[in-house]
């Protein structure tokens, strides 16, 4: 049994674990991505990767066969500018940045400036892992000094898989400085917070509305579960590919979504919720 893809109106879906991994891009999903672009529907890539800027992921993208432009990139790192409240908190601020150079862009989308002190800062962004895990104590002692000065984590997967392991990423860090030094201010997938802003940039700046015969397709069930609620979309979780692998539990069964074996054209069902059947 599978489902056609093609089928749906618009197609929201993850990145790492969905279209590509550490190893390359997935042919069936470029494949699925094309179809989509050719029939004249949107392709939206949601995802929590804010170690680099959506131009460069649009161009990493663009050399596995799947032409979507930076503008239909919806990393979470966005949200630091099309959120109102964390927009206000940050604008105007000079901020010191855990990530590369090219995650800049989300902070200066949102009107604040990266410093290259902690000294000189008055917040703290979290993108991605820093290099010397001494990064994070520094940030603790920081926040216990000046707990109104905020810190924001634009991405907060605590894991992500390589292989058929869960390797520790800045979400995980971000959990330990809040537990340290007080609240993080966080946005990304599954946080209500971010599916809102996918709702406000896809009508605002892609002119698009999202309605009940889009999918969301994702490799973590509990990103699915969230945003199928909070946006009223078809959900999809792809088993094969990604952080399914390496779940920690069984996988959960729902009457909110299907699980698929991967992203492609016409999918083969794992798990089909009418039936509550494993397919194999």
């Amino acid at each position: 049994m599978t489902v056609d893809l093609t089928a749906y109106d618009g197609l929201l879906v993850d990145a790492f674990g969905v279209l590509y991994n550490q190893a390359g891009g997935f042919e069936e999903s470029a494949a699925c991505v094309q179809a989509f672009l050719a029939a004249g529907k949107p392709v939206v890539v949601v995802t929590n990767n804010t170690s680099v800027s959506p131009e460069t992921i649009s161009s990493r993208l663009n050399a596995m066969g799947m032409l979507i432009a930076p503008s239909h990139i919806l990393s979470s790192g966005r949200g630091l500018a099309w959120d109102p409240e964390y927009q206000q908190a940050i604008d105007g601020r000079s901020v010191f940045l855990i990530g590369a150079d090219d995650a800049a862009v989300y902070v200066a989308d949102a009107g604040a400036r990266c410093v290259n002190s902690l000294a000189d800062a008055d917040a703290v962004v979290l993108a991605c892992t820093a290099q010397e895990v001494t990064a994070y104590d520094a940030i603790i002692e920081y926040k216990n000094q000046r707990p109104n000065s905020p810190v924001f984590c634009i991405n907060p997967d605590r894991y992500i898989p390589v292989g058929d392991q869960r390797v520790p990423v800045i979400g995980y860090f971000a959990e330990r400085i809040e537990q340290s030094a007080g609240p993080v201010h966080w946005m990304g997938k599954p946080l209500p917070v971010f599916s809102a802003v996918v709702r406000t940039y896809c009508q605002a700046a892609l002119a698009l509305s999202i309605g009940e015969n889009w999918v969301f397709v994702d490799d973590n069930p509990n990103n699915v579960r969230q945003i199928t609620q909070d946006l009223g979309v078809q959900g999809l979780v792809s088993v094969e590919t990604g952080l399914a692998q390496s779940w920690p539990s069984p996988l959960p069964e729902s009457d909110a979504w299907r699980y698929i074996k991967r992203l492609s054209i016409r999918a083969d069902l794992w798990y089909d919720n009418a039936s509550r059947a494993k397919k194999g």
